[in-house]
């Protein structure tokens, strides 16, 4: 049953929603194909060789790579949210909360400047705790 979504690899910004996405289809994009999109023709097959450009294979295998690799920096909690989709969870709102975790970790639109996870969990926890006191002192003055 194909996926009601899809994403080219050109559009992928590492979202909440791509990285579930890429998380389903994680087999097939790691054997360097990329997942084909059903709705536009229904043909699912295509030209692999190319004369020109990068192989074929070298965009599907750098995002699953990119993304395995941001899983490792959560260590336990990425290996959670792993399974949980590869299990058929993929709606946020349905994951266990370590795995809302790390998925909101993962998908950082500027990953390569963010701290450690600890630290950013820690950061995190700490803004959630006190943000409805800020808000209440903030309209107070």
């Amino acid at each position: 049953m194909p996926n009601e979504e899809w994403y080219s690899p050109a559009a992928i910004t590492f979202q909440r929603e791509q990285i579930i996405w890429i998380l389903t289809n994680m087999e097939t994009i790691e054997a360097g194909r990329w997942p084909p999109d059903f709705k536009i023709t229904g043909y699912s097959g295509g030209k692999k060789g190319r004369s020109f450009g990068p192989a074929y294979f070298e965009v599907p295998c750098a995002i699953s790579a990119e993304v395995k690799r941001r899983l490792k920096l959560t260590k336990l909690e990425g290996k959670l949210l792993y399974w949980q989709v590869r299990s058929g969870v993929t709606r946020f709102e349905d994951l266990e909360d370590e795995a809302q975790m790390a998925l909101n970790f993962v998908s950082l639109f500027d990953f390569r400047k963010r701290p450690k996870y600890y630290i950013w969990k820690y950061n995190w926890r700490y803004y959630r705790k006190h943000r409805p006191k800020l808000r209440v002192n903030i309209l107070k003055k």
